[in-house]
């Protein structure tokens, strides 16, 4: 499956790293290699 992440989704998929990280160290990256992971499946 491609996923295509558009321009437009860059600001919120860092500000979503950026709040898991608020909430555990290591979290924030965890949450971008997940989501990257399951896009090149």
């Amino acid at each position: 499956m491609r996923i295509v992440i558009l321009p437009s989704a860059i600001n919120d998929l860092a500000e979503g790293s950026r709040f898991y990280e608020r909430q555990q160290s290591g979290l924030g990256i965890y949450f971008l290699e997940a989501l990257f992971w399951i896009s090149n499946r």
